[in-house]
């Protein structure tokens, strides 16, 4: 069985909600910096990819109805991306 690290099918990541997390925090000074800090701080691999996507999900929760298909689509796509594959990237930029 392929592992999600080695599947890169979309724009050379997993998938598109991963292409496309990775395309708003490199567009995004301030989240890029912050990025960076975290992927390349002390934290573990799990604990450095759950400290990214909270801060898109407590995003998602401030611009999103609590409830209702938005919310699921939304929900949705942030549980498909990649988190670990993002940290991985963000190790190696400055």
């Amino acid at each position: 069985m392929v592992s999600k690290e080695e599947v890169k099918d979309y724009n050379g990541w997993t998938n598109y909600e991963t292409w496309n997390i990775a395309l708003w925090i490199g567009n995004d000074v301030t989240l890029h910096t912050a990025t960076i800090a975290v992927a390349k701080g002390k934290l573990g691999r799990a604990e450095k990819a759950d400290r990214i996507k909270s801060w898109f999900e407590h995003e998602a929760e401030l611009t999103v109805v609590p409830t209702g298909w938005q919310t699921d689509l939304l929900t949705h796509a942030l549980s498909r991306v990649n988190w670990d594959e993002i940290v991985e990237n963000y190790q190696t930029q400055e």
